[in-house]
């Protein structure tokens, strides 16, 4: 009876607590909704149009490719999608990252990781602003509070945003925009989402992808939270090729993801879907004449870039035989071995 009387007094006095901490900050007097739609349209439409970078145009309706990818985030806990160029897909796992911070993510980390951290500050930016432009507004800390230790270069900073957290105001959520650099993946320990953006085109080796990803990938394993990744592909090396691989491995062994549990998921590779040009098409991204002058410009890059399939080398390999021009012509070759 002590040990629950205990609790039950440590549990009011961090209630009490809270209740403090929201009054001092003003928290009880912010539009902080918790409803929050699970369908994108719905959700979408408690945002500001976002505009069309090419056409300068409102976006008042999301395509069918990106309402696709955004369903998948409750079948899937681990998702990756070779992609295009210039269909948008990065626009909507922003609104996604936007989502989790709201909803599952809050009070923990959420992680935007592109090929540079310069590439990951431009998607933290795009997240500010549209969550400034939205019903959620009140959610994104614009300025210092210094009960939680957010001064105001904290808060001002490009490669964090910090949103409020009504279940516990002593932790805000916290969006971080990095690289894909394995050692400063490490120190992040509450990493309930990684949203992982075109990593395949950073300068770094296949090697070094590889154990990024590996460190992103571990960040999950105490909150079980998810990741999607998103780029285009590059060689058939790295992580992302590697997944796909073993995505296509299970796939030609009869197992479907969708069928596993969340957590038996966890065991498995990502699940992935491609989606390459025809796509733009559809959705009046761009149209067939832009299409066909990338296609002469880029020649056999087109697809890495707009057909979401990993680059394929016309490069002929020769064989020591080939250059033997008598049986003693071998010491070249032994002395490789």
């Amino acid at each position: 009876m002590h040990v629950v009387s205990h609790a039950i007094k440590v549990k009011n006095q961090t209630a009490k607590d809270n209740a403090e901490l929201k009054r001092k900050i003003g928290i009880d007097k912010l539009f902080l909704p918790r409803d929050i739609p699970d369908d994108l349209d719905e959700f979408y439409s408690g945002f500001d149009p976002i505009i069309n970078t090419d056409t300068l145009q409102e976006v008042k309706h999301l395509a069918d490719h990106q309402r696709e990818v955004w369903d998948d985030q409750y079948t899937y806990i681990y998702r990756a999608y070779p992609k295009s160029q210039k269909i948008y897909l990065s626009t909507t796992f922003i609104l996604e990252d936007i989502k989790h911070a709201i909803t599952d993510a809050m009070g923990q980390e959420i992680l935007i990781i592109a090929q540079s951290e310069h590439h990951a500050k431009i998607h933290l930016s795009d997240f500010k602003k549209y969550i400034t432009g939205s019903r959620y507004r009140d959610y994104l800390i614009r300025k210092p509070i210094p009960e939680l230790g957010l001064e105001r270069s904290e808060v001002t900073k490009s490669t964090v945003a910090y949103l409020h957290n009504p279940d516990n105001p002593f932790y805000p959520t916290k969006v971080y925009a990095l690289g894909p650099t394995a050692g400063a993946l490490i120190s992040y320990k509450k990493v309930k989402h990684i949203h992982a953006s075109d990593i395949t085109r950073s300068k770094d080796t296949p090697e070094n992808q590889k154990e990024a990803f590996a460190s992103m990938v571990s960040r999950l394993a105490n909150t079980k939270g998810s990741m999607v990744f998103e780029a285009p592909f590059r060689g058939q090396v790295g992580p992302f090729f590697e997944q796909f691989e073993k995505f296509n491995e299970i796939t030609e062994k009869g197992i479907d993801l969708k069928d596993l549990t969340r957590t038996e998921q966890r065991q498995m590779p990502f699940y992935f879907k491609q989606y390459d040009y025809t796509y733009g098409l559809k959705s009046g991204a761009f149209d067939e004449a832009f299409i066909e002058g990338e296609r002469i410009r880029h020649g056999p890059l087109f697809d890495m870039y707009y057909g979401a399939k990993p680059f394929q080398s016309d490069q002929s390999w020769f064989w020591p035989d080939m250059f033997k021009t008598s049986p003693e012509a071998n010491d070249f070759f032994e002395g490789l071995t």
